[in-house]
């Protein structure tokens, strides 16, 4: 699955919303399964609905519409494309114009604007092109604070997503014992496509840093609070009927305390199972639902 402009993200959900209910009891062939998603997921999660609204942004996913095509409703009686064309991976706007094959058109720009006939998908009366007469230049006032981000995150906060020192309230609160949910980073998504979070347990107490240091190969800084923990290893070949997820004990790393997801009304509790520990299917969905995941 493969989203478009502010749905980039919404199509890793899904995937992971098809894999989570694969082996769920919704009938047979695909379009129950189809209508068991639409059952299952009607939206996203509160964090995805609000990542493009509000002070973060314009845009916001608030609802998922599910479509079922028959393998044979697609032929060239009614799909009139020869093919794609080159550079479609750049495109994420796109309209189309017209009702029959003749006069129909697809337009397409690399990026969606947001002036108010673009948002009104007029794009043809789109205020920032060159065209425009109404377009005006301005002088916005100076800055009194500046903050310099990187593009790209670094090795350094692996697991963090730049959260650094949480509330210190939900640090200490943290026990030895405890099974966690950690967030997956951007750079660990490609090496880890069928999980959409980690699972660990606390070994160790957790600390805040007096100073800079390095805590399993990965360098953190001064107040950082961290924490050690044991990972669960994801055991993909193993399923039953129910859907649980079943996982075998890992390494210990240190970890920061920001990477753990806070947003879970369930206990994360994982029971014994012959060879693994399983973590049912309804937390799972709970997980999926409620965790701040992205």
């Amino acid at each position: 699955m493969h989203g478009k402009d502010i749905a980039d993200g919404d199509g890793s959900a899904v995937s992971g919303m098809v894999r989570s209910s694969f082996q769920d009891a919704y009938g047979k062939g695909t379009q129950n399964l189809v209508r068991h998603l639409a059952y299952k997921y009607p939206m996203p999660n509160l964090e995805r609905r609000n990542r493009y609204y509000g002070e973060k942004g314009l845009y916001a996913t608030t609802k998922y519409i599910y479509m079922f095509l028959d393998e044979h409703s697609m032929d060239e009686s009614i799909v009139a494309a020869q093919g794609g064309y080159r550079g479609s991976s750049r495109d994420h706007y796109y309209q189309s114009v017209g009702v029959t094959g003749e006069a129909a058109r697809l337009l397409r720009r690399e990026r969606a604007c947001g002036c108010k006939p673009c948002l009104q998908l007029k794009s043809q009366e789109c205020e920032l092109t060159p065209a425009n007469v109404n377009v005006k230049t301005g002088t916005t006032p100076r800055p009194t604070s500046l903050v310099i981000q990187p593009l790209r995150q670094s090795s350094t906060t692996r697991h963090t997503r730049n959260a650094r020192n949480p509330l210190p309230e939900f640090c200490m609160s943290l026990s030895v014992g405890d099974n966690v949910i950690v967030r997956v980073s951007d750079d660990e998504r490609s090496d880890n496509p069928n999980e959409e979070y980690f699972v660990a347990k606390i070994e160790g107490a957790v600390k805040q840093l007096d100073e800079d240091g390095v805590y399993s190969a990965v360098t953190f800084r001064k107040n950082d609070w961290i924490v050690s923990v044991c990972w669960y290893n994801y055991v993909e070949s193993k399923t039953n009927r129910m859907g649980d997820r079943f996982y075998t004990r890992g390494f210990s790393q240190w970890i920061p305390c920001g990477s753990i997801i806070r947003t879970l009304a369930m206990p994360v509790k994982l029971t014994w199972s012959g060879q693994y520990h399983r973590l049912s299917r309804v937390l799972n969905d709970h997980i999926e639902q409620h965790g701040n995941l992205y």
